[in-house]
C-alpha cells in the first residue's frame, strides 16, 4: 500500500490531468461550434484567399498584443509574481475566456487565473482586473482624442479636453 502522501500526489496529478482534458474538450467544442456556424468550407476559402503576408502580419500583431498584455500584467503585479511566458499565457487564456463566455462573464477568468498562477487572493486579483480596465479606458480616450485631432484639427474642443485629461491622468499615475 502506498503512503498517504503518495496517494495525495497521485490524486492531484489525476485531477490536474482531468481538468486539462476537460479544458481541451471545451476548446474543441467551441472550435466545432464556430466552424458549424461559419461553415468549414467558407473558413477554408477565406484563409486560402487571404494574402499570406497580411495573414502573417495579423498573426504577428496578435502575438505582439498578447505580449503587451502579459507585460501589463507583470507591471500591475508585485515584482516576480509572474514570469514573462507565464504572464503571456495568463493574458491569452483570460482574453480567450472573455471573448467566448457570454455576457462578458469571461472577464472573471483573469482574477481566477492570477489566483492559480500567483497564489494571491481572488479579491486582490479583481482589483488588478479593474486597474487593467481603467488603463484600457484611458488608452481608449487617448486614441479617441488623437483620432479627433487628426480628423478635425486643433479647433475641436472635445479633442483638446481628452488630451488635457490624458496629461492629467499621466501626472496622477
Amino acid at each position: 500500500m502506498a503512503p498517504p502522501a503518495a496517494e495525495a500526489v497521485d490524486r492531484g496529478s489525476t485531477g490536474r490531468l482531468a481538468r486539462r482534458a476537460a479544458g481541451a474538450a471545451v476548446a474543441v467544442l467551441l472550435l466545432a461550434a464556430v466552424l458549424k456556424v461559419a461553415g468549414p468550407a467558407v473558413v477554408w476559402r477565406l484563409l486560402r484567399s487571404t494574402d499570406p503576408g497580411l495573414l502573417a502580419a495579423a498573426v504577428a500583431a496578435s502575438a505582439a498584443f498578447l505580449a503587451l498584455r502579459g507585460l501589463r500584467l507583470r507591471l500591475l503585479l508585485e515584482r516576480g509574481s509572474l514570469g514573462p511566458l507565464q504572464a503571456i499565457l495568463v493574458a491569452a487564456a483570460a482574453q480567450a475566456a472573455a471573448l467566448f463566455a457570454p455576457a462578458r462573464t469571461g472577464e472573471l477568468a483573469l482574477p481566477w487565473l492570477l489566483t492559480r498562477a500567483t497564489g494571491r487572493p481572488f479579491t486582490s486579483n479583481v482589483g488588478t482586473l479593474l486597474a487593467a480596465r481603467v488603463l484600457d479606458l484611458a488608452t481608449l480616450g487617448v486614441w479617441c482624442g488623437a483620432a479627433i485631432l487628426v480628423i478635425r484639427g486643433l479647433g475641436e474642443p472635445l479633442a483638446l479636453v481628452l488630451a488635457m485629461l490624458w496629461f492629467r491622468l499621466r501626472d496622477l499615475l
